[in-house]
């Protein structure tokens, strides 16, 4: 087998006289060349002195030891191994396993994570929709209540329109027929007054004899009468005080429409305060956290050691390309602290916006709640006047007590007139007894008497007309307290409208509610999401430095052998270069090339190793 110089200088084999000699220091450029005829290239040869044959052997000898693997199972002549190439050497990851090269869950995100999942419907929402279904059906039932009062007021008032057609009709024409039948009388007691007139005069004296003792009866009867007029000026006095309680209710409902207006003004007035504080900023700054200033200097403080992190890099980037101190290096500095300062004034007006608005939703919520309390104040002023006019009813109701108590008063006068027409009638059978004596006066007085006693009968039947009269009037009161019952019951009914509508409001109030709570979670699980990501953005950071730093672990010795290239190329002469023709090399010459090469740089790490 036939080896060639380079081959041979590989190998570390004396040449023969017949080999061409290269100039000494020279280098070698490797040229090329074509199968087919003759070509022109440029070799530049090139010789390693002798002094720096150990370091270029050594350097060749360990950069080979990190890039293959060997098999040393042949030996040369000597006994020594002969290195063979096996193989590359397997890559080493950081890692075999991925989640070693990402940072996991921190605490707080898996708990903003379990929050999330065991996140459910506030509890405001189940009790405002009881409270509205409740308001909803009783403002519903109350309506059907209301419609029955008025049902039964309008029947009420159907009866009182009937009775007092039928009753006054019926009575009035029995008073008409009587008191027609008493002038008929007329005539025929004119004829019996002439016919006593001569009795008469002889009756006279007996006629004052009774008149004293009857006379002194009927006074008696009107004694009686006038004994009761105290009972009707007390029933009067009664009506009067009943009037001032009337005007006091007036004057209470005054006082609670001037409150009525009050709470309107405070409303008006509350609206104008929180516009005001809408546009002052002391008054803003009250609302604002005092702990946002903490948070956002944790971030300004994590971006500043993210820029200081990213600051090194760029210093040991720069220090690997030579370029340390550089313009470029000073053009990326500038660049990144104003990145860094654009991030955190960025931070700070995020910080202070989000600051900003939860002191404008705690003002909104403040000013809500007063709002509701007005509300509040004013429904109960309504609740107030409705009592207002329930008392009015109950004085309507006493007047119409003290309207019964005076008709009383007026039947006992009545029946006190009765028994004066009885002391009347005595007198008349005293004047009767003394015209016995004569029989014209008897006769006359007889027919008198008997026209006195149809015309007292016809009285008779024309009171009882009266009493019928006053017992139509006394079912028409009958059927006024009906109404009035009804009107009561529909105020009651608006009371409870009233409450049912207090209800409704407290169901808005609970959703609202219901809706800032769950706000206010959400508002607190995406806090903790936040930290958690900063968190485990900086387990990221510190895996992928401990990853940068198993790199530049492995890559040292082979960027230490570069570096020693590099020093060796430095200080190597400069080599010849000359003009030579050659065949073309064809696939196969091309394959052996490539084979040659790898036999050299086995050669030359055989060589650097120690022999044995």
């Amino acid at each position: 087998m036939n080896y060639s110089r380079r081959q041979l200088e590989a190998f570390g084999e004396p040449l023969g006289e017949s080999a061409t000699r290269s100039k000494p220091f020279g280098r070698i450029y490797g040229g090329g060349g074509g199968g087919g005829g003759p070509t022109s290239s440029t070799v530049t040869q090139t010789t390693i002195p002798e002094y720096l044959r150990p370091q270029v052997e050594g350097l060749l000898g360990g950069s080979m030891q990190e890039l293959f693997n060997f098999d040393k199972s042949q030996t040369d002549a000597d006994g020594r191994p002969i290195y063979n190439i096996a193989g590359t050497k397997s890559f080493v990851p950081y890692s075999y396993s991925s989640k070693d090269y990402l940072a996991g869950f921190q605490p707080l995100q898996v708990q903003s994570q379990a929050n999330a999942a065991n996140l459910g419907v506030p509890l405001q929402y189940a009790r405002g929709s009881d409270f509205a279904n409740t308001a909803g059906v009783g403002g519903m039932d109350s309506a059907n209540q209301a419609g029955r009062f008025g049902q039964s007021g309008f029947q009420s008032g159907q009866v009182g329109q009937n009775i007092g057609g039928v009753g006054g009709q019926l009575y009035g024409g029995m008073g008409a027929g009587y008191g027609a039948n008493a002038a008929g009388l007329a005539s025929a007691a004119q004829s019996y007054g002439q016919a006593g007139y001569g009795s008469g005069q002889i009756g006279q004296q007996l006629a004052l004899d009774a008149s004293q003792r009857y006379g002194a009866m009927g006074s008696g009867y009107g004694a009686s009468a006038a004994a009761l007029a105290p009972q009707a000026q007390q029933y009067g006095q009664s009506a009067a005080d009943i009037g001032r309680m009337g005007l006091r209710a007036e004057s209470l409902g005054q006082d609670i429409t001037g409150q009525a207006r009050g709470y309107a003004a405070q409303q008006a007035a509350a609206g104008q305060d929180y516009a005001r504080q809408m546009t002052s900023p002391s008054a803003i700054q009250q609302y604002m956290s005092p702990y946002q200033s903490a948070v956002t200097d944790v971030q300004i403080q994590a971006a500043q050691r993210q820029a200081d992190i990213a600051a090194q890099t760029r210093k040991s980037a720069a220090a690997r390309a030579g370029a340390f101190g550089g313009s470029r290096q000073a053009i990326e500095n500038a660049e990144a602290n104003r990145a860094l300062a654009s991030q955190m004034d960025m931070i700070r007006a995020q910080g202070q916006q989000a600051a900003y608005d939860k002191a404008v939703q705690a003002m909104q919520y403040g000013s809500n709640l007063g709002l509701q309390g007005l509300g509040g104040a004013q429904s109960g002023l309504g609740t107030a006047l409705q009592g207002g006019q329930l008392g009015l009813s109950g004085i309507g109701q006493a007047m119409a007590g003290q309207q019964a108590g005076i008709s009383g008063l007026n039947q006992a006068g009545n029946l006190y007139g009765l028994g004066m027409q009885g002391a009347g009638m005595g007198l008349q059978a005293a004047q009767t007894g003394l015209q016995g004596t004569a029989q014209g006066m008897q006769g006359a007085q007889a027919g008198l008497s008997g026209v006195n006693a149809e015309n007292q009968a016809y009285q008779t039947g024309i009171q009882g007309a009266g009493m019928g009269l006053q017992g139509v009037n006394a079912l028409l009161a009958g059927t006024a307290q009906g109404i009035q019952g009804a009107q009561a019951g529909l105020a009651g009914v608006g009371a409870q409208q009233a409450g049912y509508g207090l209800t409704g409001q407290m169901a808005g109030t609970l959703g609202q509610l219901g809706d800032r709570q769950l706000a206010s979670q959400q508002n607190i699980i995406n806090m903790q999401n936040q930290l958690g990501g900063q968190q485990q953005a900086y387990e990221q950071q510190l895996i992928n430095q401990s990853i940068q730093n198993y790199q530049a672990q492995r890559e040292a010795p082979l960027n230490a052998f570069n570096q020693f290239n590099a020093l060796l190329r430095g200080y190597a002469l400069p080599g010849q270069t000359t003009n030579q023709y050659q065949a073309q090399p064809n696939i196969g010459s091309q394959i052996a090339g490539l084979g040659t090469a790898g036999i050299a740089g086995l050669g030359l790490y055989n060589a650097s190793q120690p022999r044995g």
